[in-house]
């Protein structure tokens, strides 16, 4: 991991890794697409449970600066990185307004 990694959404497969990626982001500054060069200073680092999908969807409610306000953001190539989905692929991802 680098201090620019764009993706913070990590798999870990064991303790282990999860100590060691959590180690690599914690009190370090971390940026994103969403920082500044700056970064953030990362202080906690959320841990769920992963389940057994069959397939992963990406689906997002934020502030779209393409339409200045709140929209949903949507694909079925989701997964843990969708900026590369965006990059690689960016018909895969449906943005839509919440309002007009």
């Amino acid at each position: 991991m680098t201090p620019h990694d764009y993706s913070l959404n990590f798999m870990a497969v064991s303790p282990r890794k999860l100590k060691e990626l959590a180690s690599q982001m914690l009190g370090k500054h971390l940026v994103t697409k969403q920082t500044s060069e700056k970064g953030v200073l990362c202080k906690e680092v959320m841990v769920a449970e992963r389940l057994c999908t069959r397939r992963e969807y990406y689906f997002a409610i934020m502030l779209e600066r393409n339409f200045m306000g709140p929209g949903i953001n949507a694909s079925s190539q989701g997964g843990v990185n969708i900026e590369e989905v965006a990059r690689v692929n960016p018909d895969a991802i449906i943005e839509n307004p919440l309002m007009s």
